[in-house]
């Protein structure tokens, strides 16, 4: 760059073919750029064969004098008896703010745009009750939280994971690694969610790990088809089953590990864990003997698991439209995405079915306003014949995540 203000190149119709690479291009445009900045206009009436003499130059004023620190102040003794007062605490701007409970999906930082992770929720300002929400995730995940909780506060678990001591891993079995999800969901019992995931990329599976699951097109047609049987009784609801994902027993178990400053004290103590349960780097070992979020065959396990129990109930999925559901007599359909349910019903007997059906084996999360699915906003007007479909606080979060 020194170089081209020193020594400019000649001004030609193509640079690119004097300069060669793009790179030298664009420090020819820069140095062009500067060239033209530091070369002061002529005056009005002065022409290149006669340039302007130029002012005298003038010596920068002299330095003024130098100014030592001011001396310290009189240190006042602290009378007798009298405790000494400890400074406030200084705040880090990054965890000064305190997160809506109303604004969905993962939370980010103020300062960086970054989404929070594990660590910085269990540190922050809200740490006991994110701490508590890992805690409940190890009781939904393991055989339960009983001992130190009373019939109310207690977590019946799904005896998904299992400690195990790390000589107890099967030769030649991979391990991995957990991942930690943390989100606010708005109108859940527990807003505050840490979801724990595996980290199946380093896992191999040992099945077809392809699931059905409804697009966002087939959703919006069959909220369409509401609408336009409205005038007949149509009405939407949606339902969302508790822990979809952590019922499906697998035939060949999985393993990974995690650090032990994950697991709240009440688990240690709830599962007597001592220090033959973590190897010389501090890592506990689990076995995975359910389907769980971040493994390649969870979807598909829970999938099948899901039509062979409604099976008898009459409901099959449609052939030729992934992730429409339909009953072999009644009027009703539902989409399904996972463990969310988008039903189309016409009479509260048809919908009770469906409901009596999936509650024999699963919670059940219901919404009869039919107010909110896959994250779009639905605004029902079914005597007027139509739906606002929206999205809100979705510029709000982006600009969060941007920090704009």
């Amino acid at each position: 760059m020194l170089h081209l203000l020193q020594h400019p190149v000649p001004a030609t119709p193509n640079p690119a073919r004097t300069f060669g690479p793009p790179i030298l291009n664009a420090y020819a445009e820069i140095a062009h750029i500067l060239g033209r900045a530091m070369t002061s206009p002529r005056p009005p009436g002065v022409s290149s064969s006669n340039p302007p003499v130029p002012a005298p130059r003038v010596g920068p004023p002299p330095l003024a004098p130098r100014v030592g620190p001011p001396p310290p102040a009189p240190r006042v003794p602290t009378p007798p008896g009298t405790a000494p007062v400890p400074p406030a605490p200084i705040q880090h701007v990054a965890h000064a703010m305190q997160y809506d409970p109303m604004v969905s999906g993962k939370m980010h930082n103020p300062a960086t745009g970054r989404p929070e992770t594990i660590d910085s929720l269990l540190n922050g300002p809200d740490k006991d009750i994110w701490t508590i929400s890992l805690t409940n995730e190890w009781g939904r995940c393991t055989q339960g939280l009983t001992k130190h909780r009373s019939t109310v506060t207690a977590i019946i678990g799904s005896s998904t994971i299992f400690f195990i001591k790390p000589d107890q891993v099967p030769p030649g079995r991979k391990v991995t690694y957990v991942n930690f999800v943390c989100t606010m969901r708005p109108g859940k019992s527990d807003p505050c969610r840490i979801r724990m995931t595996v980290g199946g990329d380093r896992l191999d599976a040992f099945q077809d790990v392809r699931s059905p699951a409804v697009g966002i097109v087939d959703t919006k047609l069959h909220l369409n088809s509401v609408i336009s049987d409205a005038k007949h009784g149509a009405r939407y609801c949606t339902g969302d089953l508790k822990d979809f994902f952590l019922s499906s027993n697998m035939n060949t178990y999985q393993y990974m590990r995690i650090h032990r400053r994950y697991i709240p004290q009440e688990v240690i103590d709830e599962y007597e864990l001592t220090d033959e349960h973590f190897d010389a780097r501090g890592y506990a070992y689990l076995e995975i003997r359910k389907g769980m979020y971040g493994l390649k065959e969870a979807s598909v396990l829970a999938y099948d698991q899901l039509r062979a129990h409604l099976a008898p109930y009459g409901y099959a999925p449609v052939r030729f439209t992934p992730g429409l559901w339909k009953h072999n007599k009644l009027r009703t359909t539902f989409t399904l995405a996972v463990d969310d349910f988008g039903i189309k019903y016409y009479d509260q007997t048809d919908l009770d079915h469906l409901f009596n059906a999936l509650e024999t084996k699963y919670v059940l999360t219901k919404d009869l306003t039919g107010s909110s699915y896959l994250g779009l906003t639905l605004n029902w007007n079914y005597a007027d014949g139509y739906v606002d479909i929206s999205m809100p606080q979705y510029v709000t979060k982006a600009l969060a995540k941007f920090r704009h």
